[in-house]
């Protein structure tokens, strides 16, 4: 995943070529035995996914793959927000025992904190697509080690997802927005979560505080869900779950009226620009 990664960085692969090594790297794993064997739904149990759990690994590394790699669009964004993943799912880990999987996990956290103290506005290095597909690669294949989805009191990988709830949202709403204006799923634009709260007047530093906040806030949930009651831990993340995603929806509309604003402003400097042209005297 780091070569296709830096090989991209300096010859631009096509997008399909590339998603089909991301499968074939994600298909590895899953093929060793790395697999997501369970899905615990709330008041139902344990449900056996069977052959069912190849296909979803690969969808599953390959989602956090792209989603690390599609929040990578500001300076120490992508490695804050897996810096917190990680040292949750250390902590986590510790908790359950799984003593090589907190191992991993601190020592991703130890790398990731070395590479931002360079990575920070203004960044000196940076991590480019082998950084990021690296980095999510990693992240997404953590949990299927152990100790960190078998955490989750009552859903396998729901203690992963709410630590990466902010790529993932960013993710899915990015597609969800490419394909309603029929564009490609891979094409950039600048409607991310960074890209808004720039557009709010927010300064890079004053982002990377709020996003870092709030992923801290989302470790330590989830970390409390490990230790706290079944009944407890349900309500907790459903609703950090629902609280995120209202905030998002909250972030768009500001947006939306912003550009409401700014658009109805110039309309009306251009008016009154046409009009007072009309109003000047002919020469001659």
């Amino acid at each position: 995943m780091h070569g296709v990664g830096l090989y991209d960085d300096f010859r631009n692969l096509r997008a399909l070529f590339k998603f089909s090594l991301h499968l074939l790297a994600a298909a590895i794993v899953a093929g060793g035995g790395f697999l997501i064997r369970t899905l615990t739904v709330p008041y139902l149990g344990v449900v056996s996914l069977g052959v069912v759990a190849y296909p979803l690994t690969v969808i599953w590394i390959v989602a956090i793959t792209n989603a690390i790699n599609l929040i990578d669009g500001m300076d120490g964004l992508a490695g804050g927000i897996a810096a917190f993943a990680v040292l949750a799912m250390g902590v986590i880990a510790f908790l359950q025992g799984a003593g090589t999987t907190a191992l991993l996990c601190f020592s991703l956290f130890g790398a990731i904190a070395a590479f931002l103290a360079f990575n920070l506005p203004p960044a000196k290095l940076f991590m480019g697509d082998s950084g990021s597909y690296m980095l999510g690669f990693t992240i997404a294949v953590l949990p299927l080690i152990g100790g960190i989805s078998k955490a989750a009191a009552f859903g396998t990988l729901m203690v992963p997802i709410t630590l990466l709830t902010v790529p993932i949202v960013d993710t899915g709403l990015a597609i969800l927005r490419r394909l309603r204006h029929k564009r490609s799923i891979v094409s950039p634009d600048k409607e991310h979560v960074h890209h808004k709260l720039l557009a709010l007047g927010l300064s890079e530093r004053q982002i990377l505080t709020v996003i870092y906040a709030f992923s801290a806030y989302l470790g330590v949930v989830s970390i409390s869900s490990v230790v706290l009651p079944k009944e407890i831990d349900v309500y907790l993340i459903a609703v950090v779950w629902a609280g995120s995603l209202f905030a998002t929806w909250l972030l768009y509309i500001v947006g939306v009226r912003n550009r409401t604003a700014a658009r109805q402003e110039a309309e009306t400097k251009d008016s009154s620009s046409s009009d007072s042209s009309r109003a000047l005297p002919r020469s001659g």
